[in-house]
């Protein structure tokens, strides 16, 4: 019996001793990986840093843009004072009166965007990867994204025909951007010629159209869009863009502000398009070309056109009136931003997915289940 016993405590503790090696075993490895680098955790760093630097811009700036604002609403008020004495007979000033048709245009959108993406649906959900319908909650955020980009490219298309249709004569309207006169020389002139100039009723409301449908988009980016990662760029790049084309059209400076809303329409409409084309069961090839195609359309027109249009106006523009010391430097903070959506779009065109492009970072609506 003493034996036994010896022996039952022998095998007892043996089968202590081995069931212990494994897990010292474990531990080892757990430690050994504890200490190697957290790629994810590395990843997850860098972006919470580009993300603090890019809130601190935003904040910095965003208070330049409402000072800005109210500056230049104070400015507007004594403006024509200086120039009625040159203005033709029965000359028809710009008036914050004509930004009623903001409130109509806004109007206009909210019933335009229902009928588009309600009639789109179907045919949209066609076009979409097999991958992005696995469930129904994911299947959801990438038609919302798919029906607004598809919106957005019906209103782009149709405002950069309109907007072509009414500037392309015009004396300032640059060959850059398919026009047939030259801002350069129509600068040399000076004032009052550059202030006084015939703004046709297609003008106008090609012109207020527009900033009507940047208020709203504003006020979607706002309350009800997804939030993406490059939100608060887009709600500075709204603010600033609010700033210049209602500012300009105000005082009669509206020829270069109509010019930043034709090179930012005709870029939206392949940014539009190329968040259609990377969801849809399109071949990866024509993907690429698609994206290739679009990065070419946006240095051109947001780059070199932009970056053009600010030379001109600083060298050749010989008179400033008091809102270009405020609206010049906001078009070029707009112009630092599209150096930085450049970056962005190379970075995930050449490091990521091509779906990375133009996809929403944060699928956040998506429930565990």
């Amino acid at each position: 019996m003493i034996n036994e016993k010896t022996n039952l405590t022998k095998s007892e503790s043996n089968s202590q001793e081995s069931n212990e090696e494994p897990k010292s075993l474990n531990n080892n490895i757990n430690m050994n990986q504890d200490k190697q680098p957290n790629n994810k955790e590395k990843n997850s760093v860098d972006v919470n840093a580009e993300n603090k630097v890019i809130n601190s811009i935003f904040q910095f700036f965003s208070m330049f843009g409402i000072i800005g604002f109210f500056w230049c609403f104070n400015q507007y008020l004594n403006y024509w004072e200086q120039w009625k004495k040159y203005a033709p007979e029965n000359y028809e000033y710009p008036s914050l009166k004509d930004f009623v048709y903001i409130a109509y245009t806004f109007v206009f959108i909210l019933f335009l965007k229902y009928v588009i993406e309600k009639i789109s649906g179907p045919f949209l959900k066609s076009l979409l990867h097999s991958k992005y319908k696995e469930t129904e909650e994911v299947q959801a955020i990438y038609m919302k994204q798919m029906k607004t980009s598809f919106f957005k490219l019906i209103w782009y298309s149709t405002i950069v025909a309109i907007g072509y249709h009414v500037i392309k004569d015009l004396e300032w309207f640059p060959k850059e951007i398919f026009g047939n006169g030259d801002l350069v020389s129509y600068y040399q002139k000076g004032t009052p010629y550059i202030i006084f100039y015939d703004r046709t009723a297609l003008f106008k409301l090609y012109y207020l159209a527009s900033l009507g449908f940047t208020v709203s988009d504003f006020f979607f980016l706002l309350f009800i869009h997804e939030k993406r990662s490059d939100f608060h760029l887009m709600i500075l790049h709204h603010i600033f863009t609010i700033n210049l084309v209602s500012f300009s059209y105000l005082t009669n400076n509206s020829n270069f502000g109509i010019i930043v809303f034709f090179l930012h329409d005709i870029t939206d409409i392949w940014v539009y398009l190329t968040r259609i084309v990377i969801n849809t069961f399109l071949p990866d090839i024509v993907k690429y070309l698609h994206c290739a195609a679009f990065l070419g359309v946006f240095i051109y027109f947001r780059i070199y056109v932009l970056f053009k249009l600010i030379l001109i106006m600083y060298f050749d523009l010989k008179e400033w009136c008091i809102f270009l010391y405020v609206l010049w430097p906001m078009l070029c903070v707009l112009f630092l931003m599209h150096i930085y959506w450049t970056y962005s779009i190379i970075k995930r065109f050449f490091y990521k997915k091509i779906e990375d492009v133009g996809k929403v970072n944060k699928l956040s609506s998506i429930k565990k289940k």
